[in-house]
Parts: C-alpha cells; sequence; structure tokens
C-alpha cells in the first residue's frame, strides 16, 4: 500500500533511506567535495541505502529514529587544527526505505513500485527507478529529501542532528464527488448549484476511470535534485471499482480509492476520467420496489501534473450530464526528520 508522510515514523512501516558520501580532503583542499556535477570517484562511501526508522505508533510522528550499523562524523573536522583538509559528509535520502540487493541494487523479484538503487559503488548521484504499479491501491508515496543543506557537511556543533527536509517526488491525483440535478431550472448550467435529490432517490458512484496517453509507465529519479528522466509516456488508465459511496448535493471527498500516483508531466495533457453511477428510486409498483439505472459516462480536462502538487478532480454527477473540473494546490510537506550522527570523542589536534 502507500506510505505516505503520514506514516514515515511509523515503527511498522519501513522508514527511509540514506546515502552518505565521505569527503576525504587532504591538504587543506576541498577537491573531494561534493558538486553540482559529482566526480568520477565520489560514491556512497559511508552510508548505501542505510534504513532508518522511527518510533511512532499509528499515525504518530516519530520522536526518534534508529539506524545500525551506528557512524561517528570525522573529526577532522576545523581547518586551523589539522594539517590535513577538512572531512565532509554529503547525504541524500529517499522513501520508503527498500531492501535492494547491493550486489545488483534490484529490489528483489519487484516489478512495481521502487524497484532498483543505484549501486554502492555507482558514482554521482544516488538513483532509483519507480515503476507506476498498476492497481490504485499498490501506489507509492515516493520520497526525496531536499539536498540544499545536506551538502559537505560537517561535524555539528553539540551534536546537532542532520535535518532530512523531505519533499514529494511524484503528482498526486484525488477526487472529490456531488450531485446536480440538471433538470431542475433547465438551463444547462451545472455552475448553478441545483438542488438536492428528490426523496426516495439515491445516488451512488460504483467505478472512477482515470488515464490518457501521455503517462510515464516508469523513470528513473535522481534522490539529490528530485528530476525524472521517464520513459516515453504512453496509454494507461487507472480502474477503480466496488464503491459504494452515497453521493448528495454537498461536494465531498471520494472515499475507498487511493491517491493516484502518477510520475510528473510538466506538459498539459489531456486525461480521460470515467465515472460509473447509479440512480436508485424507490417505486412500489415495480418488481423488487425500485428502478436502477446505472450511468457510464467519460469526460476529459487538461492537466499538468507537476511534481509535489495535489491535482483534486471534481465529479458532479447530474442526471444527463457529468462535469469534471480540477483544482491544482500545492501538496503538503511530506515531513522533516533529525536523526543524529554521533560525533567522534575529541582527541588531540584532530577534534
Amino acid at each position: 500500500g502507500v506510505q505516505t508522510n503520514v506514516t514515515l515514523g511509523n515503527s511498522s512501516k519501513s522508514g527511509f533511506g540514506v546515502f552518505c558520501y565521505y569527503s576525504n580532503n587532504a591538504n587543506g583542499s576541498t577537491a573531494a567535495d561534493y558538486t553540482t556535477s559529482p566526480s568520477s570517484n565520489f560514491t556512497p562511501n559511508f552510508m548505501w541505502n542505510q534504513q532508518v526508522k522511527g518510533n511512532g505508533v499509528g499515525s504518530d510522528a516519530a520522536t526518534a529514529w534508529t539506524y545500525s550499523p551506528v557512524k561517528y562524523w570525522p573529526n577532522q573536522s576545523v581547518a586551523d587544527v589539522t594539517d590535513d583538509g577538512v572531512d565532509k559528509l554529503t547525504f541524500f535520502a529517499y522513501a520508503p526505505w527498500v531492501n535492494a540487493t547491493k550486489a545488483d541494487g534490484n529490489v528483489g523479484s519487484e516489478t512495481e513500485g521502487i524497484t532498483h538503487l543505484s549501486l554502492n559503488n555507482a558514482t554521482g548521484d544516488p538513483t532509483l527507478t519507480y515503476v507506476v504499479p498498476a492497481a490504485i491501491a499498490d501506489h507509492v508515496d515516493v520520497l526525496y529529501a531536499d539536498a540544499a543543506s545536506l551538502t559537505n557537511l560537517t561535524k555539528p556543533a553539540g551534536n546537532a542532528a542532520v535535518n532530512f527536509p523531505f519533499k514529494h517526488a511524484l503528482t498526486s491525483v484525488v477526487f472529490r464527488v456531488q450531485t446536480f440535478i440538471d433538470g431542475t431550472n433547465n438551463t444547462g448550467n451545472l455552475d448553478d448549484e441545483g438542488s438536492e435529490v428528490a426523496t426516495g432517490t439515491t445516488v451512488t458512484l460504483k467505478e472512477i476511470h482515470f488515464g490518457g496517453a501521455d503517462i510515464y509507465p516508469s523513470g528513473t529519479l535522481n534522490i539529490a535534485t528530485g528530476v525524472w528522466t521517464p520513459a516515453a509516456a504512453g496509454d494507461k488508465t487507472f480502474d477503480k471499482t466496488g464503491l459504494t459511496q452515497n453521493v448528495t448535493k454537498s461536494k465531498a471527498d471520494v472515499t475507498g480509492i487511493e491517491p493516484i500516483m502518477i510520475i510528473p508531466n510538466t506538459s498539459s495533457a489531456t486525461y480521460n476520467v470515467c465515472v460509473v453511477y447509479d440512480v436508485e428510486t424507490t417505486d412500489d409498483n415495480l418488481d423488487g420496489g425500485k428502478s436502477t439505472v446505472t450511468n457510464n459516462i467519460k469526460n476529459t480536462l487538461n492537466l499538468t501534473l507537476e511534481a509535489g502538487k495535489k491535482n483534486i478532480i471534481d465529479l458532479v454527477l447530474g442526471l444527463y450530464t457529468v462535469k469534471v473540473s480540477a483544482e491544482v494546490t500545492d501538496w503538503t510537506d511530506a515531513t522533516t526528520v533529525e536523526v543524529d550522527l554521533p560525533a567522534n570523542v575529541s582527541s588531540g589536534s584532530g577534534s
């Protein structure tokens, strides 16, 4: 299922994964420092896919984060007390953590979700490969830590923790629904609120189908920058059946469907939305005591699916037509976690 920012620190979840690069600078040089174009010898030689777990319970945020084996900060952290250079650590992180094999970077035999990590001897920025699952229930809220504050760090004063400010790497699509009885005013203007469905009639949302011809099936995420290198876009539809939501005039979130998580597309594209809903009316004169009309309606809308954005699609179910519109909002920032790396005990001029 989906691991979101709410459950990142939940002890029952996998937590997040850390890559850490040790810059062993010599003779006052900064040659080994991380740059935006990492040198060919820049590899995750301090931590590779290190799992960090929270101690939260339920949906509670963690108050402590743990990992093993414990690592210590380089002691050569002050230029004027060492003849050598100042050593530094650079961190990258993603979530949810997956148990990749160091030999090939593959996540077991997984073919969906996070399926691969860059190897522990790979140079440059770490990456992960994400395959969008076919079933919405299996979609993953992939996070990455903004690397701006995590590069070329020296041992912090007072043994302060390292802050990992996570962001959403994907874009999400969610739905709201309400009724509109078009025949109330005969104007066909669905922006007019209309009236509630008549007593004895219920509208039940049964299915939602969302897709288009410009959906990326998979991609590689640069964990340092959050930039995707996607595979060629193709035609894909995500289906949710078995819904049983009673729809009224009041707008409500669609329940029973998880957020659809899609690799961002920074260009506008046309997406299809298909809804199936029943209009059921009590009628004692009929065999079974009711009439049921099943409506299967499709509409289209243009969206620019950007990373970190929540795309709220409003479904307005009418007796004659369905209106579809979209509202785009900033997705709530994932979370910031603080993880302590124990400092080395000061020793001589190398402190």
